[in-house]
């Protein structure tokens, strides 16, 4: 069975906001995901430890916005940045381009 990619993205920012991936690890592993750089195993561990650092680091609540990315050219995609409560620099951006039945996705620091 499918997962919607709104769903996956729903389950990513919920993960990055509590800092808890582990419920979207099959997710991230599922045909319907694809990351940058191919290697799925590699990406989750990237994404995890991004994560635990930059939770470490910040203070505060954390806030989300919705970004066009204009600077990926050939994608039609997103980025998702996180912030701290005291920050106005993103702490973690996840990059994201919804395709028909397929989500492309790669995590930035």
């Amino acid at each position: 069975m499918s997962v919607s990619t709104s769903t996956i993205i729903s389950a990513i920012i919920q993960a990055c906001m509590t800092n808890d991936l582990n419920k979207i690890k099959p997710l991230i592993f599922s045909e319907t995901v694809e990351i940058g750089g191919g290697n799925k195993e590699k990406f989750f561990q990237f994404f995890e430890k991004t994560l635990n650092s930059a939770h470490k680091r910040s203070k505060g609540d954390w806030n989300m916005m919705i970004e066009p990315a204009d600077w990926i050219k050939e994608k039609n995609a997103v980025v998702y940045d996180f912030y701290d409560g005291n920050s106005n620099q993103s702490v973690i951006s996840v990059v994201v381009e919804e395709k028909k039945e397929t989500l492309w996705m790669e995590v930035l620091k």
